[in-house]
């Protein structure tokens, strides 16, 4: 099994809701196959899964399969966002008849891209793709945030972070909970949220709370770790004994 996903009680027993975690690079030939996970899928035979999300994105073609497998799928599903659904990876998070975000986790979500190569015929031709891609990308946004396709577009050209609070405010998700132990870093180019690390150039831009985190490593994790659950109740207690910490994860949008 890939190293990043898993499907735990499958046969529903006790009761309890099948979980399918998907943590990584989203692509049929990378850690998250949607090959490997549609046939999983099947298997289920739990009334509920709980879809768990921690990802930067990947192939499209990949999201739109696993999308469309769990929306057939007869059980109901909710959607966690375990610190990142970026790009393809909020394809996948629109399956959820639920979807639920921390307030220290965030979505993005932009335009299609690829590489390319060729005469102009040929350009022409990957271009009229990239639109059709995008058109069925624009369907499942649509149907999950009743937002419309004009709306959706201007978000996406402008390749838009959301915060918790922004994607329910636009229909991207509908819950905000507590925050998460959120383990954040960046050095070298490298951005490393939650165990997933990824070249931060994949992106046009990042939030600032992204851009302006610590050199160090350890710098963040060391005080995120230090927190018990009855450390951080509230906003407002963390913001009073780690403002910088505040600022850092909540502030800089």
């Amino acid at each position: 099994m890939p190293n990043w996903w898993e499907i735990k009680n499958s046969t529903g027993e006790d009761d309890t809701p099948a979980e399918l975690l998907i943590y990584g690079y989203i692509g049929e030939f990378d850690e998250v196959s949607s090959s490997d996970i549609v046939n999983k899928l099947k298997d289920i035979s739990s009334n509920a899964i709980n879809v768990k999300i921690n990802s930067y994105g990947g192939s499209v073609f990949t999201a739109q399969a696993i999308l469309s497998s769990l929306k057939r799928h007869k059980a109901n599903i909710t959607v966690y966002i375990d610190g990142i659904a970026a790009s393809a990876a909020t394809i996948i998070a629109m399956a959820g008849d639920k979807v639920v975000i921390p307030s220290n986790a965030m979505m993005m979500i932009h335009n299609p891209w690829t590489w390319a190569m060729g005469d102009a015929d040929e350009l022409r031709d990957i271009a009229e793709m990239m639109d059709k891609i995008r058109n069925s990308i624009l369907s499942a946004y649509k149907e999950k945030t009743g937002l419309s396709e004009d709306k959706l577009i201007e978000l996406m050209d402008q390749e838009t972070w959301l915060n918790a609070e922004e994607a329910v405010e636009l229909g991207f998700a509908d819950e905000v909970e507590k925050p998460m132990r959120l383990s954040a870093s960046i050095k070298e180019g490298m951005l490393s949220l939650n165990g997933i690390t990824f070249e931060a150039s994949r992106f046009s831009k990042l939030p600032d709370s992204l851009a302006k985190l610590p050199q160090n490593k350890n710098e963040l994790s060391t005080e995120l770790n230090e927190q018990t659950e009855d450390d951080v109740v509230t906003l407002d207690e963390l913001k009073n004994k780690h403002p910088e910490l505040y600022n850092q994860v909540f502030n800089a949008w």
